[in-house]
Formats: C-alpha cells, structure tokens, sequence
C-alpha cells in the first residue's frame, strides 16, 4: 500500500515537472487587453490584460494566461490561417452578438500569422438556428 502511494506520488511529481517544463517553453505570443467581458470558447474573461501563450508544436495550442501572466484562463485550439504580408501590430478581434462579445481573431506582429477562434458550439447552434428561420 505505502509502496503504490509512493510510485503515485512520484507519477504526479513527474506529471507536475513536465507541466512546468512545457510552460516555461511555451512561446509568448502577445499580450491583450480586454475592454468588455469577452468569451472564449465557453470560459468567460472579465476585462483585463491578458497574456497569450503557444503551447503547441504540429498544430497551435494557445493559452490565455491572467493573473500577471500565473493563472491559466482558457486553452484553445485556434484555426491556423495566413496573409499575405506581416502585420505591423499585434490585433485582437472582437465580434458582438447580442450584448455578448467573443474573441474571433488573433493576429501576430511581424509575421504573416492569424489565428481564428471559432465561435462556441452554442453560438454557433443559435446563428444556424437564426439564419433558418
């Protein structure tokens, strides 16, 4: 028994390692501000700053990280997408549905990256709805 708490408890701290090793090497992709509460996916961010982190290798797994950059907030699977040329600055768009709004578009400075966050499944349900009827 004591043996098995042990092997458990050495697994979490291994787990607890690795974790910290991917967030120290995990690249800061921008800092945002959010003047409005905004959604992302299903989590809600109250207005603040924000810090977006690349978690990803093969495909992008951004982090919105608050709390100065301690507390992660939501994890997300952006659809990757390209312009043409680099941004000259780092953009965020908002889209406003109703009086809520949600986070549709990240784009990075000095590279031809745009990221597009897709609505929530519930949104998205409701915008099918509407456009039926």
């Amino acid at each position: 028994m004591r043996l098995r708490n042990v092997i458990a408890g050495l697994v979490v701290a291994a787990g607890a390692t690795i974790a910290a090793s991917n967030l120290i090497a995990a690249e800061k992709v921008m800092t945002m501000d959010l003047p409005y509460t905004v959604t992302v996916n299903d989590t809600v961010l109250a207005p603040g700053s924000y810090v977006i982190r690349d978690f990803g290798t093969a495909r992008p797994v951004l982090v919105i990280f608050g709390d100065k950059d301690k507390t992660a907030e939501v994890a997300f699977l952006p659809l990757p997408c390209t312009e043409n040329k680099a941004a000259e600055k780092a953009e965020i768009s908002l889209r406003k549905i109703g009086d809520r709004y949600f986070l549709t578009k990240i784009t990075l400075a000095g590279t031809g990256k745009v990221y597009e966050v897709p609505l929530p499944a519930s949104e998205r349900e409701r915008e099918k709805e509407a456009a039926g009827h």
